[in-house]
């Protein structure tokens, strides 16, 4: 089963029904739901979802209640020092890139989705938009 990394942009994308985006990303999460695919995130991603959709209540929904569906489809990476070491002497320019593709590394993924593969220049793992995942055959 491929192990996978979503940054917090696909996962919104899906969770607000974010045009024209959404479509992709609700796949994805099918593919976690049938167990299709192994899902991956980080503690910062759970983090910036909260507060995202606390801007915006889904289907007369709690923020919360949200999370924990999504939580029942995808493993949380927790940030350690070790993650955080590693992000401050990378070559990437974003922080918060870094830490989540040492995050992705730290687990063994086996490739990053998100919207900003261009901030991703320096991975050594694939980097993938959702719709590039979903056209892979698995």
């Amino acid at each position: 089963m491929k192990s996978i990394f979503l940054d917090s942009d696909v996962l919104l994308d899906a969770l607000l029904n974010r045009a024209p985006f959404n479509k992709e990303a609700i796949a994805i999460l099918e593919l976690l739901h049938n167990k299709t695919l192994l899902g991956f995130t980080s503690s910062i991603a759970f983090i910036n979802i909260h507060y995202f959709l606390g801007k915006k209540v889904l289907l007369g929904q709690g923020e919360l209640d949200i999370m924990k569906k999504l939580k029942k489809d995808i493993s949380t990476i927790s940030i350690d020092e070790r993650i955080i070491d590693y992000s401050l002497e990378s070559r990437f320019s974003d922080f918060e890139v870094a830490v989540q593709y040492y995050a992705a590394k730290s687990v063994g993924c086996e490739c990053i989705v998100t919207r900003n593969s261009k901030h991703y220049k320096h991975a050594k793992i694939p980097v993938l938009n959702a719709e590039q995942l979903i056209n892979l055959s698995f």
